[in-house]
């Protein structure tokens, strides 16, 4: 099974800042295939519907072995 490719953690330059963000998109992965999720994406609010209020459990989510869809919204900081 493909996996979607996404490594998720917290911004270490900024303490105020407690938003979960795309670390790393794996290369040949689901998400790098797509190319629509880019490195420094935060994630915003929910995945798949579910409220995210840490790193761990949007890990969890994104790692289930019966998660066929995910429906991510996420933001990109300006350059």
């Amino acid at each position: 099974q493909d996996k979607l490719g996404l490594t998720v953690c917290y911004r270490t330059d900024d303490e105020e800042d407690l938003g979960i963000y795309v670390g790393e998109v794996n290369p040949n992965s689901i998400a790098a295939m797509d190319g629509r999720i880019r490195k420094g994406d935060r994630i915003l609010q929910q995945i798949n519907g579910v409220d995210i209020q840490n790193r761990e459990a949007a890990v969890a989510i994104l790692t289930r072995e019966d998660s066929t869809n995910v429906s991510l919204l996420l933001a990109r900081p300006e350059i």
